[in-house]
């Protein structure tokens, strides 16, 4: 019995066209996952320059305001 259990578990049920796209299915599963970390990656860096330009734009802000406030106070 169990030897013919082995025999049926090594035999393909799936015609070889479908088990192509089954496969190519997969492939297109993996280069999405790929896609996806590639997108990832640069929405990440885009994220820490835009946090490093909104720093450089407060400290700018707070310049132009403190020079402001020390012409102000020198009329």
């Amino acid at each position: 019995m169990a030897d013919e259990i082995m025999k049926l578990s090594e035999q393909t049920f799936v015609p070889d066209s479908v088990q192509e796209d089954y496969d190519m299915l997969f492939g297109s599963a993996d280069e999405f996952q790929y896609d996806a970390s590639y997108v990832d990656e640069i929405i990440s860096e885009f994220n820490f320059i835009s946090e490093q330009l909104l720093t450089s734009i407060r400290d700018i802000l707070m310049t132009i305001d403190g020079s402001v406030t020390v012409t102000d106070e020198g009329i």
